[in-house]
């Protein structure tokens, strides 16, 4: 009996057994059956992320919302969630046969983060942007030619885009032309948490670099793991982020369906030539003051720079740079600060918060909330308060349209 339990792994503790409980004269050894039992109910933290990212990716492709997201966007959750899944197979698995493949995505996945953020606020992607490319074949190259210094080529690629993007974002940038304007800086905080997110994982290459050269590299798989799990996490998760959704249309009218063959392309964002009109000139300003009454283009919670831009005929630069000379603001600010107006004037008539806000083309309650309190210094309720106006409780009749 002692025989057969010690094939099992286990070993006799030369104890005689307990009345009823005679397994205690056995016990497992270096805990091979719990440990087994244990590694099948766990996985690692990389597995978990690259299961949720797959999901949320899966859920946003496949779902009915499918047109409302930039194809990029998708395809960088998906290459996280492949990259964490990569770190598991070589981290935790054993497989070790990856491990090449590793730093070679892991350097792809900056570039695409920077045509994601191109191509989704500021212009469509053009063919010279596919110089990009060039990153994660420079890893190869150099997992070819020189072994030693992958890590710093990896960790290069990232610092490269982190401080690209904050220079893209940083204060007095151009703004986004593509962004909607109901969200005014939201998109820019986000695009500079993606940065540093960046920024942050070629800190953590770092450490693993210098755990690989003064440690001989014992912590290495724990950094690995830990470090590329919260990078992957955060750029997946804000990778489709309500914010980024794409516009329902650039038109400017409430709603307006466009036909397949007007589906905006590379032409239907060009701009009008720099030279035509001057930021400076009065002209400029009174013309879009005159669009802003008399179109109210400011209804669409879709409007953007960019179209508001085109429907004036001067570039988006020019419009932006005319506003803050005139207004003293940015665009989006310019026109939140109309549909603020006209939502008091709702709020005023009677009207519930949330149908005031939705008729006056804001898309969610947290940037209408955002505006009116930079504007009034008040919530809407304690406005209304103030005015002697009280306000109107919310109801089924007073929901937005869905």
């Amino acid at each position: 009996m002692v025989g057969f339990f010690e094939e099992l792994g286990c070993t006799y503790d030369g104890y005689p057994a307990c009345p009823g409980r005679p397994e205690t004269r056995f016990r497992t050894s270096q805990n091979r059956f719990p440990s087994t039992f244990a590694s099948m109910l766990t996985l690692p933290l990389p597995v978990v992320v690259a299961l949720a990212l797959a999901y949320t990716a899966a859920r946003t492709w496949f779902g009915g919302d499918r047109a409302r997201w930039h194809p990029l966007l998708v395809l960088l959750v998906v290459a996280a969630a492949a990259q964490s899944l990569l770190v598991a197979l070589v981290q935790h698995y054993g497989v070790t046969g990856l491990r090449w493949l590793q730093p070679v995505t892991a350097s792809a996945l900056p570039p695409l983060t920077w045509c994601a953020f191109v191509a989704v606020q500021v212009r469509p992607l053009r063919a010279r942007d596919a110089w990009h490319g060039l990153a994660p074949l420079i890893v190869l190259l150099g997992l070819l030619f020189w072994p030693d210094g992958l890590d710093l080529l990896v960790i290069g690629a990232f610092v490269t885009y982190g401080v690209a993007l904050l220079l893209a974002l940083r204060p007095g940038a151009a703004e986004l032309p593509l962004s909607r304007l109901a969200s005014d800086n939201v998109p820019r905080w986000l695009w500079q948490f993606v940065a540093l997110t960046l920024l942050v994982s070629a800190l953590g290459d770092g450490l693993i670099y210098l755990d690989q050269l003064m440690q001989s590299g014992e912590s290495r798989a724990r950094l690995i793991s830990v470090m590329s799990s919260l990078m992957l996490l955060a750029l997946g998760s804000i990778g489709l982020s309500p914010e980024w959704r794409l516009p329902d249309s650039l038109d400017d009218s409430r709603g307006a369906q466009q036909p397949a063959s007007q589906i905006p392309s590379d032409s239907a964002h060009a701009e009008p030539a720099a030279d035509v009109l001057d930021a400076a000139d009065p002209a400029l300003l009174a013309r879009l003051d005159a669009y802003m009454r008399e179109a109210r283009p400011w209804l669409n919670p879709d409007l953007t720079l960019v179209a508001l831009a085109r429907k004036l005929g001067v570039p988006s630069k020019t419009l932006s740079a005319a506003v803050n000379l005139g207004h003293g603001e940015n665009v989006a600010r310019y026109v939140n600060r109309r549909r603020i107006e006209h939502a008091c004037k709702l709020l005023m008539a009677g009207q519930a918060v949330t149908r005031a806000l939705f008729d006056s083309g804001f898309n969610t309650k947290s940037n209408f909330h955002r505006e009116f309190q930079r504007i009034h210094h008040l919530t809407p309720t304690q406005w209304l308060a103030q005015a002697g106006t009280p306000p109107q409780r919310e109801g089924f009749g007073n929901r937005p349209p869905q």
